[in-house]
């Protein structure tokens, strides 16, 4: 069943810097985000057993700060280790290049998020480079 993209909140993840956006924002610079609507389904992920979550959900479960967020998800889902946010994709108008922030975080204090660029080759899509923005384990 498709479930709409998420995006990770300040409130159970670390807030990102004024530098740290700054790198964000020119990490996407001449990229246009495509419709917010785009869906991510189960069957994209093929490496890994996946359960996605949705905004509202995600939003539920950390109502009540970051801490208590972890224990509740970890208690729901307890084969879970961690929690991958994934912006839209972003297309430069070429339609050949492309970008995406992602962020993992696995307690309030572990956690970062990245950009990856993407180009098409024939018909497939291959990571071109990863951009470290923020955090670290």
């Amino acid at each position: 069943m498709p479930i709409e993209t998420y995006n990770i909140r300040e409130s159970y993840a670390k807030i990102p810097s004024s530098e740290e956006i700054s790198k964000i924002k020119d990490a996407f610079e001449g990229y246009t985000f495509l419709d917010d609507k785009k869906i991510h389904k189960k069957e994209n992920f093929e490496t890994r057993n996946v359960t996605l979550i949705k905004q509202d959900e995600i939003e539920e479960l950390f109502a009540n700060g970051c801490e208590a967020g972890w224990e509740k998800l970890f208690q729901k889902y307890t084969k879970s280790k961690m929690l991958i946010g994934f912006s839209n994709i972003a297309v430069k108008s070429d339609g050949k290049h492309a970008a995406i922030y992602f962020e993992v975080g696995s307690d309030c204090m572990r956690g970062m998020g990245n950009v990856a660029y993407l180009s098409k080759t024939s018909n497939n899509w291959v990571v071109s480079s990863i951009i470290h923005v923020w955090g670290g384990y």
